[in-house]
């Protein structure tokens, strides 16, 4: 099976360039409806505010600052060209806590790793949708024990992706 995907920024470069065939053609590339599945884990889906995201001031303005330092302003957003997401099982692991918990940041990167929007987004949008919540933090997440367990089961013992999640949509 052919899974493609990424973690935090990595995963941002994936599902982004996976919205945009032209770029996927221009360099040679099949359409994304050639792969098996998208494995985004802890991925950065929003790089600007907007209506889908949690109305929190505090959070809007330290991840609009974030945003602007750590990526400018012409960085593409998937939360907001959700309906160019390919037609594939999607499976998006995120973390419990991405940000140890702190009450300041907390907020601010579930304004960037934004998978409780993005799911029902990719869903509304007729994409099938497995979503995974890690008990773990977005810096620790890719040494941790729930993660090995959690990409076990559903990579391995239930061999995700089947020709069920693409049939039947979310699970």
């Amino acid at each position: 099976k052919l899974i493609i995907g990424g973690y935090s920024s990595g995963g941002h470069v994936a599902i982004s360039l996976l919205q945009r065939p032209d770029k996927l053609a221009h360099f040679g590339l099949p359409p994304a409806a050639g792969c098996d599945g998208i494995l985004l884990l802890s991925g950065v889906l929003a790089t600007r505010a907007g209506p889908l995201l949690p109305d929190v001031t505090s959070a809007r303005l330290l991840a609009w600052l974030l945003q602007r330092v750590l990526f400018g302003e012409a960085l593409p957003s998937p939360l907001h060209t959700v309906e160019k997401s390919p037609a594939v099982p999607h499976l998006l692991v995120h973390c419990h806590h991405e940000a140890f918990g702190l009450p300041l940041f907390e907020p601010a990167l579930s304004h960037l790793l934004c998978t409780p929007q993005f799911a029902p987004a990719l869903r509304a949008a007729g994409v099938p949708v497995r979503v995974e919540g890690v008990p773990s933090d977005h810096w620790t997440i890719l040494a941790s024990e729930p993660l090995a367990n959690a990409l076990r089961r559903t990579l391995l013992e239930e061999r995700w992706p089947s020709e069920r999640d693409g049939k039947e949509g979310a699970r």
